[in-house]
């Protein structure tokens, strides 16, 4: 997991949870908006863990707000 966590800092990667009573619709709007998710894993019910690219993570406000999903 060390080695993986250092790929996606030395590529400009982060890594996020979301969690959401929406998380699928939260997923849709981001595919929508051409913000790439990579490594989508569901963690439960309401919560995923997925990477994305830093210049993603800062155009991703919009969409948690809409949803009201929780960003860690």
């Amino acid at each position: 997991m060390f080695f993986i966590k250092l790929f996606y800092f030395l590529k400009g990667y982060v890594i996020i949870r979301a969690e959401s009573i929406f998380i699928e619709r939260f997923i849709n709007i981001c595919i929508r908006r051409g913000l790439r998710l990579h490594s989508i894993f569901k963690i439960d019910d309401r919560t995923i863990s997925c990477s994305m690219s830093v210049s993603d993570f800062l155009k991703i406000r919009p969409v948690a707000k809409k949803t009201n999903t929780k960003i860690k």
